[in-house]
């Protein structure tokens, strides 16, 4: 079978390329937020619907996006 191996083959006198690492992207910081305080806006019940999310969840996504 031919393909990539299941690792990456270290090459003598290189760094290694693994991990991978993302420059500029931000630290992931975890959000916690009280669902029971957010109210679901006009576009949330449609995307939860399609989704199978909570309104609430979806009200979260949306606002947190710059492209809707």
């Amino acid at each position: 079978m031919h393909g990539p191996p299941s690792s990456p083959t270290p090459i003598p006198g290189c760094a290694p390329r693994w991990p991978a690492i993302r420059y500029g992207a931000a630290p992931y910081e975890p959000d916690h937020r009280d669902l029971a305080a957010v109210t679901p806006g006009p576009e949330a019940p449609a995307l939860s619907a399609r989704t199978g999310k909570p309104a609430e969840v979806v009200q979260l996504t949306l606002d947190e996006s710059t492209e809707h």
